[in-house]
């Protein structure tokens, strides 16, 4: 990369849903900064080429059953900042992705703009936050379900 350049965020996508990981890496792509340097239907098959990383966007229903504090867990040794990408249709997944420290959460029916925009903050070191991430934060910094209050919240 020459001196001068804009610096380049690199992404890694863990998504098991082919369509999604495409259109998501095409939109992050096309900007001058970003760049989705590796993909996976699972974290494992994200690590497997040990690719660096600064932001990973990830799929908290993964087909492999595996938990979000599993995921985040096996995250942690690349030092990539992680930004939960989901459906948002599982309260207590983006709690406990919350929980076990993902840099914050943005719903794949974002805009590309709003995705592009939490991609960048994340990378800045700030928390992405969105309506549905909010009170996540603020459950898991008080240590209570944010649906208790109103029960069947959670419920789609």
């Amino acid at each position: 990369m020459q001196s001068g350049g804009p610096q380049l965020t690199r992404i890694g996508i863990v998504d098991d849903h082919p369509a999604i990981v495409i259109g998501t890496a095409a939109f992050l792509n096309a900007q001058r900064d970003l760049r989705v340097v590796a993909t996976g239907s699972t974290v494992h098959h994200l690590l497997r080429d040990a690719p660096t990383l600064d932001v990973v966007l990830l799929d908290l229903v993964l087909a492999d059953g595996s938990s979000p504090a599993t995921n985040l867990a096996s995250l942690a040794g690349t030092n990539a900042r992680v930004l939960a990408y989901t459906s948002g249709d599982r309260p207590a997944l983006v709690r406990d992705a919350a929980r076990a420290g993902a840099a914050g959460m943005i719903r794949k029916s974002e805009s590309p703009r709003a995705i592009v925009e939490a991609v960048r903050a994340v990378h800045r070191g700030e928390v992405s936050a969105s309506a549905d991430w909010a009170p996540r934060r603020v459950a898991v910094s008080e240590d209570r379900d944010p649906g208790a209050e109103h029960p069947g919240a959670d419920r789609p």
